[in-house]
This record gives C-alpha cells, sequence and structure tokens, in this order.
C-alpha cells in the first residue's frame, strides 16, 4: 500500500493478551470497590462498638460515683456528728475506709473549708484548709453531692478524685464529709471494658484532663486531651473525631451526670 505502512496482523499472543486484559478489569475494578467496602464496614464496626461500650461505661461509672455517694451519707448520718464526739467519729471513719479499700482517706471539714479530721493523718494533727477548691465552694452553694475533677491532693500529694457529701443537722448545713478516690480505682474498671485491641478506652473529667485509661494509664493520668479534639466535640455530642495528636481517632462519648466523659481513643 503507497504512501503507508501496511498494519501488521495481531498475533495469537496478542489476542490472549488483549482477552485476558478484557477479562481481568471488570474483576480489579470490583475487588477494588469490595475492599473499600470491607474497609469502610470494619470503620463503621468500630464506630458502632467505641460508642456502645462509650454508653455503657458512662453508666456504670455514674452508678459507681452514686454508689460512693450513698455510702459516705450513711456515714454522714452518724450520731457521733451530732453529739460532736469527733474523736470518735474518726474512729468510724477509719473503719469505713477499711470497709472501702478504693478509698485512701476520708475527711470531715467545717463549713469554712477547714479540714478537722482526715484518716490520713493521725487525730488531732494540724490539716490545710481546702477552702479555694471549686468543688468545695459548689456544694456549699448548692448543699448538694459533689464529684470533684482531677486535683492534686492538698494531703496526701498525688493526683485523687474527691467525693463530698453536705452534713445536715437541724437543716443546716454542719459539716461536709469527703472521701479521696484513687484514680487507679477507674482505670482498673475500664480495663474490664477493654476487649478489643482496635481501640482504647479513656475516661476524662470536666476540665478535659484523662482521670482513667485502659491501657497505660499511669503515662495518661492528667494530661490534657488534644486541642484539635476539644474543638471538633463541641460541635458534636458523640461520633468518632479523628485528628493527631495522643492517637489518630478518637470518639466523644456521653457525659455523666457528674460532669465525666467516657469515650475511646482508636490508632485505626
Amino acid at each position: 500500500m503507497k504512501g503507508g505502512r501496511r498494519a501488521r496482523p495481531k498475533t495469537l499472543r496478542t489476542y490472549l493478551l488483549l482477552l485476558v486484559l478484557v477479562t481481568l478489569l471488570p474483576m480489579l475494578l470490583f475487588g477494588g470497590a469490595l475492599i473499600g467496602w470491607l474497609v469502610m464496614e470494619q470503620r463503621d464496626r468500630v464506630a458502632a462498638d467505641v460508642e456502645e461500650t462509650a454508653k455503657a461505661l458512662t453508666l456504670t461509672i455514674d452508678r459507681e460515683l452514686d454508689a460512693n455517694i450513698a455510702a459516705l451519707q450513711v456515714l454522714a448520718g452518724l450520731n457521733d456528728l451530732t453529739s460532736g464526739d469527733i474523736s470518735a467519729f474518726y474512729e468510724r471513719s477509719q473503719l469505713a475506709q477499711q470497709q472501702h479499700p478504693y478509698w485512701n482517706n476520708i475527711a470531715l471539714i467545717d463549713v469554712n473549708g477547714q479540714q478537722i479530721t482526715n484518716t490520713a493523718k493521725p487525730f488531732g494533727a494540724a490539716l490545710p484548709s481546702v477552702a479555694n477548691f471549686d468543688f468545695v465552694q459548689r456544694l456549699i452553694g448548692t448543699h448538694q453531692p459533689v464529684v470533684s475533677d482531677l486535683i492534686e491532693g492538698p494531703v496526701v500529694g498525688k493526683p485523687i478524685i474527691v467525693v463530698l457529701v453536705p452534713v445536715f443537722r437541724d437543716e443546716a448545713l454542719k459539716y461536709i464529709l469527703s472521701a479521696v478516690i484513687n484514680p487507679k480505682t477507674w482505670s482498673e474498671l475500664l480495663a474490664g471494658f477493654d476487649s478489643s485491641q482496635d481501640f482504647i478506652i479513656t475516661l476524662s473529667d470536666g476540665n478535659d484532663r484523662i482521670v482513667a485509661r485502659a491501657r497505660d494509664a499511669d503515662a495518661f493520668l492528667g494530661r490534657k486531651l488534644p486541642a484539635w479534639f476539644i474543638e471538633a466535640r463541641g460541635e458534636t455530642t458523640q461520633g468518632i473525631l479523628r485528628g493527631p495528636s495522643l492517637e489518630t481517632a478518637r470518639s466523644s462519648g456521653p457525659i455523666t451526670r457528674y460532669g465525666w466523659r467516657a469515650g475511646a481513643s482508636s490508632r485505626a
């Protein structure tokens, strides 16, 4: 053929190669779509597991705190506080502490925030005032039980959680009774919920500081949650939020009645 090169006839090998490509292409496309679907399905499953765990944990934390408050209220009703026998009450507080091994100490506080007794110290020892703590002032103002955020204990000198109840006599606030709870208690509770390697259960307080963690609790205790997470969480009540820092993903769970938040972090 003049002015052009004659096209070479396609060989059998070429036809076979084209046939293979035509056959494999839909399979490759389908395989890619299937993998993408499986990834999304896995993420959705993990997200659902995280949120359900956070909800269950929130209810459990509320029940545990309610139980601590109820136990303190029983102690607050003792006649020793009515008769003014503070020495006898101190001895009963020591016995109560032995019955609640997760209580580090029990303190009796007057309405001005001055500690009267504290089982962490011998009876009659000089004790610091706790009037400057906001949770003490909150109880004085509301006359309702209060659970603190994570604080540095003025007597024990380490991070603690404080549960406080009012003590009434003749319908007036007479004392404040408090129990100090070691944060390790909550980390041990969280570990019971931590049945998956996909995410790590975390508990944070009203100041967005880590109170407890199912794993590596000591390393994370008191650390502030990532700024991106705090900002993003303000736009949603729950769900999976993704970003850098402590881990690559963290869920925003429901808030307990006492201002704490249960959630989970994931490396996925």
